[in-house]
């Protein structure tokens, strides 16, 4: 207990380096605590936010009225809302608009964002707008609105746009023109026309059997045909989940490689520490300190350090994520979950943090006693340090004499030195080639428009009549009918099985070209060719992901509302899918026999913004609801995440430039402290400031000039180790080096000379006849 208490005096006593190494362990592992409190509190809050706003099951179709009446009958349902959205047009005298008119009184609600936005106090007569598919209207216009789906004369809904509806409201369409709730509730009972439901499910139920228990349900409903999601595994990336997966990967990632050059550099400096405190560690063992005694000496000297560094970079990391949550939840259709954010650190995270700082103390104190073991006591109770060895024959100038035989004389300092020094730097490195590369992320072009749509049993007319009107489209130059199969779809739903790892996978195939062909849009084969009979063409994120190539053999399991069928199939091409989810291409053949309700029209077109809004005009005009993008918006989207992200990783860089400073502080504080009789010896001799700036540029030049060889290998291997971490989400192809970045062990010089010059300055002549202590 007693070489405990020493520990502790002493590590009390060294404030500064206690401090300066406290910070460095801080800095390193508050990127781990960061990462950590991310997914600790915006996951589960995207979690809740689509259990709150959508429910545990999304359903997406035509729902009719007995439904409402079946839920309230289960007792495994929590609570359940329906949103109407009724097709309709809307006319403001001159011009005529295609829309959806919906209510949902959950919007109305004062204890829930079930909904996916609070509506405003609205009056009769006023309306809001779901901002999201609405560039032909905007508040302040009034409209005469007609539903559809009637067949007889109705009265039409007057309504003036008041506002927006900002939210994340997983509608399949837009606009949708939200109404107060005495005019929702007519649309309601008039029109029904609910497209969009969720289901919130007692907590005791099974997330497995969610979706199955839902569609057992739904099937008491005779004619209903409907895309059902579970929204825990099928809607896992939405909405933006994919940019705080990537952001938390990098920190951890980051965070792992800043621990380990910590690590390295509180080993070598706790070498320095034994050589500095030679006389000190001489008399406990002179005293009859055993080697446990040491053991524990050292123990709480540099766990003291390093454990106050663990809860300083909790407290960091805390403080650093509380400031990226908010610029995660910057989007304005992320703003209703600020009312919700709740910081959460796992105590799993905390152990491993601790269980970190625990590793780096056994490995500092391993390494203090090995040193220790070695010791000679007679030779520890001389002076341990620099035994200059001056040839007077030499031809070489004093200054430059000086820095070899310190080099040559303590050979392993200044390869610890070399080491120390290429690895701080690399914590600089590492995160700007990172952000460089995934800026990088290519967007192979393969459309100028897409309109997906839904077609709602009964009320739609038959695909192949809305496919005529399409072909006559004025601002396409081709165009193509693609099926597409949603996670939790009841049309279909695919798996990829590869040695015994299987993946959903977000399935596509082209059933009808329009007009030119389907190699003119869609997807593009990077690798190989489209497929055709028992063959898939997958993304190359798949690719990346279950390390599948062309002519490699794969299950397929296609399931259906009408069954499951398995594949054998041979992978013919790669194709381009810049980020999640994973994706494949499936022939005609391989589809489910069934007529599909979700669609997707791929179309290039000189104008996208014209081609997109006539699309979308013509699939809601014929009582579809239907969503366009044009490919400007989604890689506009895609770039803004990627940019987050990219942005995210090297800021990082000004934590690890904090720990690169403390470090080589630390570092050569120890280094000039061991050679204070040498310097006191050489300023004895009328060694100038100056003279000794010189000598310590030689010898910290020559050291540099190793770590600019050095620095570049391990940059790029770490490089290539967090690219691959990172390419789970978004797949970065290549990595982007600014080869001027490795002058920084250069430019470094001149600062770690003035350092050692600074401390020369301090030493007196009288340290030359001092003993070290």
């Amino acid at each position: 207990m007693l070489m405990v208490k020493i520990g502790l005096k002493v590590a009390r006593k060294r404030a500064l380096e206690t401090l300066a190494i406290s910070l460095m362990v801080a800095f390193a592992l508050s990127l781990y605590a960061s990462a950590s409190v991310l997914r600790a509190t915006l996951l589960p809050l995207f979690g809740n936010y689509l259990r709150m706003s959508y429910g545990d099951v999304i359903v997406i179709g035509y729902i009719p009225y007995q439904v409402d009446r079946l839920f309230s009958t289960y007792a495994w349902v929590e609570d359940f809302t329906g949103y109407a959205v009724v097709p309709s047009y809307g006319s403001d005298g001159n011009r005529t608009f295609p829309l959806l008119l919906g209510y949902t009184e959950a919007a109305y609600r004062k204890d829930t964002l079930l909904g996916g936005f609070k509506a405003p106090p609205l009056r009769k007569g006023e309306a809001v707008l779901l901002r999201e598919g609405s560039s032909f209207l905007r508040p302040g216009m009034t409209l005469e609105v007609y539903p559809m789906i009637t067949l007889r004369p109705v009265e039409p809904f007057r309504e003036t746009i008041v506002g927006y509806a900002e939210g994340g409201l997983p509608l399949p369409a837009g606009p949708v023109l939200f109404l107060n709730e005495e005019e929702g509730k007519r649309l309601v009972l008039d029109f029904g026309g609910y497209t969009v439901y969720s289901v919130s499910l007692k907590e005791d139920v099974d997330g497995s059997e969610a979706l199955d228990r839902v569609l057992n349900a739904l099937k008491k409903v005779n004619s209903f045909i409907a895309l059902t999601f579970y929204s825990k595994d099928d809607l896992l990336f939405y909405p933006g989940e994919d940019v705080i997966l990537e952001t938390s990967n990098v920190l951890q990632f980051l965070s792992t490689v800043s621990w380990s050059v910590v690590t390295v550099v509180l080993m070598v400096i706790a070498i320095l520490y034994i050589e500095r405190n030679v006389r000190e560690v001489a008399s406990l063992r002179a005293l009859g300190a055993s080697k446990r005694d040491m053991g524990q000496y050292l123990l709480a000297l540099w766990g003291t350090r390093i454990f106050v560094g663990a809860v300083l970079a909790l407290v960091i990391g805390y403080l650093f994520a509380v400031h990226a949550v908010e610029a995660a939840l910057s989007h304005p259709r992320l703003q209703p979950l600020k009312g919700f954010v709740r910081f959460n650190l796992y105590a799993s995270d905390i152990l491993i943090i601790m269980m970190l700082a625990l590793l780096t103390t056994l490995l500092t104190v391993a390494v203090s006693m090995l040193v220790i073991s070695r010791m000679n006591v007679v030779e520890a109770l001389r002076f341990y340090g620099i035994r200059i060895k001056l040839k007077v024959e030499s031809s070489l100038p004093f200054n430059v004499m000086v820095a070899l035989s310190e080099i040559r004389s303590v050979l392993w300092r200044a390869s610890a030195a070399l080491v120390l020094l290429s690895l701080s730097l690399s914590l600089i490195v590492v995160p700007l080639i990172l952000g460089e590369s995934l800026k990088t992320l290519e967007y192979p072009k393969s459309f100028d428009v897409s309109v997906t749509f839904l077609r709602i049993p009964r009320i739609s007319p038959p695909v192949p009549f809305v496919l005529e009107q399409l072909k006559e489209s004025n601002h396409t130059k081709s165009l193509s009918l693609w099926i597409e199969n949603l996670y939790g779809s009841v049309n279909f739903k695919a798996t990829i099985e590869k040695d015994g790892r299987k993946m959903s996978v977000f399935a596509t195939s082209c059933v009808e070209a329009l007009k030119g062909s389907c190699a003119d849009v869609g997807p593009k084969i990077l690798q190989g060719r489209r497929p055709k009979g028992l063959e898939i063409a997958v993304s190359d994120l798949l690719s990346n992901i279950m390390n599948i190539k062309v002519n490699d053999t794969v299950r397929l399991i296609v399931t259906a509302k009408e069954g499951t069928w398995t594949y054998d199939v041979r992978v013919s091409g790669i194709m381009a899918d810049p980020a999640f989810p994973p994706s494949i291409m499936l022939p005609k053949e391989l589809l489910p026999k069934k007529e599909y309700n979700v669609f997707t029209v791929y179309a290039t077109a000189d104008d996208q913004v014209l081609a997109a809004k006539e699309l979308q005009g013509i699939l809601i005009g014929n009582a579809y609801a239907a969503g366009s993008t044009t490919w400007e918006s989604f890689k506009n989207n895609l770039k803004m995440n990627i940019n987050f992200v990219a942005t995210s990783v090297t800021l990082t860089t000004l934590i690890n430039f904090s720990i690169i400073i403390l470090a080589l502080l630390t570092f050569t504080f120890s280094d000039v402290v061991i050679k204070s009789k040498l310097l006191a010896i050489l300023k004895a001799l009328g060694a100038t400031s100056l003279d000794y700036y010189v000598a310590s540029f030689v010898r910290w030049g020559l050291v540099a000039l190793l770590a600019s060889v050095l620095t570049p290998l391990l940059s790029y291997s770490l490089s290539i180790v967090g690219i691959s971490v990172l390419s789970q989400i978004y797949l970065i192809k290549r990595i982007v080096i600014d080869w001027n970045i490795f002058l920084l062990p250069l430019l470094s010089v001149p600062l770690l000379a003035l350092l050692d010059s600074v401390w020369f300055r301090r030493v007196g002549t009288a340290e030359a006849v001092k003993e070290e202590g």
